[in-house]
C-alpha cells in the first residue's frame, strides 16, 4: 500500500503544527496539504520544497499525495459524484464517445 502524505508526516513530524511551522504554512493549510487537496493547485516548486521537508524524493512525494487526495475524495465525495472504478485509471480521451468520427 501506498503511504499518504500523513504517513510521511508522522514519521518525522509528530504533529501537523510542527510540520506547517517547518513548512512555513499555516496549520490549516498544513493540513489541507497533507489531505492532497492542493493536488492540482500546487506549484512543481512548491512539491519539490514540501518533499525536501518531509526528506523524501518528488516520486515518493507524488505518490503519497495521490494517495492522500485519493483517500479524501473516497471519504469526503457522495457516492454519486465518486468516479466509476471501471474508468478511474483511464485517460480521458478514452472516454470521448467515437460516434462523431467521420468516416474516411
Amino acid at each position: 500500500m501506498t503511504q499518504t502524505l500523513q504517513d510521511l508526516r508522522k514519521s518525522k513530524f509528530p504533529t501537523i503544527k510542527a510540520f506547517a511551522e517547518a513548512c512555513g504554512f499555516s496549520t490549516s493549510k498544513a493540513s489541507t496539504v497533507l489531505q492532497g487537496r492542493h493536488v492540482n493547485a500546487m506549484s512543481l516548486d512548491e512539491a519539490r520544497y514540501i518533499a525536501n521537508v518531509l526528506d523524501v524524493s518528488f516520486q515518493e512525494f507524488a505518490n503519497a499525495m495521490d494517495a492522500s487526495y485519493a483517500e479524501w475524495h473516497e471519504q469526503n465525495m457522495p457516492k454519486t459524484q465518486r468516479i466509476p472504478e471501471s474508468i478511474r485509471s483511464k485517460s480521458p480521451i478514452d472516454l470521448i464517445p467515437l460516434t462523431n468520427l467521420r468516416k474516411v
